[in-house]
């Protein structure tokens, strides 16, 4: 059976097409901007669908238009010591698959190696991590990382960039202010954005809300 293809405008204006067709078996692929946004199968439920808002519908496509966001240790450990916060926004928006999260091998290392500082049980953290919530990559080289030590204060940060720069991601996120939230940092990893996650929420908002 054919896909039939139909607009993001259209999915809101007319969602009884939508649902006749999803209800027949007939898939559908969603555009934006009349690009290929997403394939939603017969099985999704029609009630979520139905029931995203305008709001709720321009913030996923806004979220889907991205590569992942890459987490660093700072942000994992936030979302570990808080119920709250921008960090813990951006976890929940990767559990309920609104954003793709990507973080490595060294960072989750370095998030242990801290865990006890911040009187946070091990088991948390493979709660969190084991919920497919954030895929892990591989490190990066030893030689891949020693190319970014000069452009951090803090050498031991360089595998963080270098994760960044291998991972595909679209952006960085991290609270670390002082090693990586720097001119520096950004300019090397141009065009990777590096955010706060507050910086990452706003512009998010912002390519919501932009016009379509």
């Amino acid at each position: 059976m054919a896909i039939l293809t139909i607009s993001t405008k259209q999915l809101r204006e007319d969602f009884s097409q939508v649902k006749t067709a999803l209800e027949n078996g007939q898939s559908l692929l969603l555009l934006y901007r009349s690009k290929p946004l997403a394939e939603i199968k017969p099985a999704q439920k029609l009630a979520g669908l139905r029931s995203f808002s305008t709001t709720q519908l321009r913030q996923w496509i806004a979220a889907a238009q991205l590569t992942p966001a890459q987490l660093d240790a700072s942000v994992i450990l936030s979302v570990l010591a808080s119920s709250t916060g921008g960090s813990r926004k951006i976890l929940e928006s990767g559990a309920s698959q609104k954003l793709r999260l990507v973080t490595s091998e060294l960072v989750i290392k370095e998030t242990v190696r801290h865990l006890s500082k911040l009187r946070i049980a091990p088991y948390n953290l493979e709660a969190t991590i084991t919920s497919q919530t954030i895929k892990i990559i591989p490190a990066p080289s030893a030689d891949l990382i020693s190319k970014f030590q000069p452009y951090t204060k803090d050498p031991d940060d360089a595998h963080v960039i270098a994760a960044a720069a291998i991972s595909g991601a679209d952006t960085l996120i991290t609270l670390d202010q002082k090693h990586l939230l720097t001119p520096k940092v950004k300019s090397v990893l141009r065009p990777i954005k590096v955010f706060s996650p507050k910086q990452f929420l706003d512009y998010l908002h912002s390519l919501a809300f932009a016009s379509p």
